[in-house]
């Protein structure tokens, strides 16, 4: 065979090898980068969920606990009370004074923020931490809709709902709400940090 037919042959072969490792580091490149890339929208669109979670439920749900706390420390204050809370069993049998202050705490404090938070974790409940709802977070909804009940049915009806066992408030709740608030925040904080380093360093 003649050398020039063998210097054609492996200058087409040699070609051909550089042509395919060429488009074999090229094909893994784009692969590398479109991996990359949907990395980058999962950290956006999971940055963008915990920045909802936040703004939308769990930031104005912790400011309701907040407002419901300062009033119920001002029903402590004024009410008779033990180790911080109101105990409706000291109220005096003889005197409806003290169960007037409580409806009225209740009526205008109590009842709407309960029913706002109630509204909040109803209508935002596709943004809860674990996807589901907490056990702390189902007796409060319980609370709420017997607490509007039975307050309603006192008011139209007249029937004596006073010191009903059933309506204890959740201990757990705000606590929840509080840890939940604090997990989301650090682990957003985190994530945005890790992505403007990532910005940073490209």
């Amino acid at each position: 065979m003649d050398t020039t037919v063998i210097s054609a042959l492996i200058g087409a072969v040699v070609a051909l090898i550089v042509a395919i490792i060429t488009a074999i580091i090229t094909v893994r490149g784009w692969q590398e980068e479109n991996r990359r890339l949907i990395k980058q929208q999962q950290r956006e669109a999971k940055l963008e969920h915990l920045k909802r979670q936040i703004e939308e439920l769990y930031g104005p749900l912790w400011g309701l606990v907040q407002q419901s706390q300062i009033i119920y420390d001002v029903a402590v204050r004024v009410l008779p009370s033990e180790n911080g809370k109101v105990r409706q069993s000291l109220f005096d049998k003889n005197d409806d004074r003290h169960w007037k202050v409580w409806r009225f705490f209740a009526e205008t404090y109590f009842l709407p923020l309960h029913s706002q938070k109630a509204e909040l974790i109803n209508t935002k409940s596709y943004l809860l931490e674990s996807g589901q709802l907490p056990e702390s977070f189902d007796q409060f909804l319980k609370h709420e809709a017997q607490s509007g009940c039975l307050y309603r049915l006192w008011k139209e009806q007249g029937v004596s709902t006073q010191g009903n066992p059933d309506l204890k408030f959740p201990a757990e709740f705000n606590q929840d709400v509080k840890t939940s608030l604090h997990n989301l925040k650090k682990e957003y904080e985190t994530l945005l940090r890790y992505e403007q380093g990532k910005k940073a360093s490209r």
